[in-house]
């Protein structure tokens, strides 16, 4: 009850009745919320209908957005480092400028997704769809890029030092991911874990 009274004060500028946030936290449906500069870390998010949210320069560091639904939405210069994004579908979402730092992207889609300028450094974005997206400028330094989708995706001026992929890893047509930086590993564990600081395997 008191987390849906912190919802109801951060977000009751919709207009919308005020039993409605308590309704959509149980249903898992918070689509179209607007909410930005919104500060709520470590929150469990996992499941829910995100799309067309609107959470621009907000601060959720630890949160788990697994398998939840982040279509059309907008975490342009949002903070979400050691975030939990795997399985998430986020296409056509606007991640420019944000900080990923250490996030889980396993499994999860950006396909026409804007990425421009993003921190992603040491992310985990194994079998990740990133079709179309758009990671001009975005920084990929010592990630986990195996088996991840970047065929026509926009990558000018990316940084892949230390950027780690496999056989399976497709790039753009003519791009050289070794003179960006990256580097081919060529025996991949069948199960690659994430470790991150503070936190245990999962």
């Amino acid at each position: 009850a008191v987390l849906v009274v912190v919802i109801l004060g951060i977000w009751d500028a919709s207009n919308r009745p005020m039993d409605f946030y308590g309704a959509a936290m149980r249903s898992k449906n918070l689509s179209g919320l607007s909410s930005p500069g919104l500060a709520w870390k470590r929150a469990d998010l996992s499941g829910y209908d995100l799309s067309g949210v609107n959470l621009v320069d907000s601060s959720m560091h630890y949160s788990s957005f697994r398998d939840s639904s982040l279509v059309d939405a907008d975490l342009s210069r949002s903070f979400l480092i050691l975030a939990d994004l795997q399985g998430v579908i986020a296409d056509r979402a606007d991640f420019t400028a944000a900080k990923l730092w250490h996030a889980r992207l396993n499994r999860a889609s950006f396909r026409g997704a804007c990425l421009r300028s993003a921190n992603l450094m040491g992310v985990h974005a194994i079998g990740t769809d990133f079709r179309g997206a758009d990671l001009s400028g975005a920084v990929l330094i010592s990630s986990k890029l195996y088996g991840a989708d970047l065929s026509d995706a926009n990558l000018d001026g990316v940084s892949l030092a230390a950027a780690a992929y496999d056989i399976h890893t497709k790039w753009p047509v003519g791009f050289d991911p070794v003179k960006a930086g990256g580097i081919l590993v060529e025996d991949v564990p069948r199960t690659v874990e994430w470790v991150g600081p503070g936190r245990g395997k999962r």
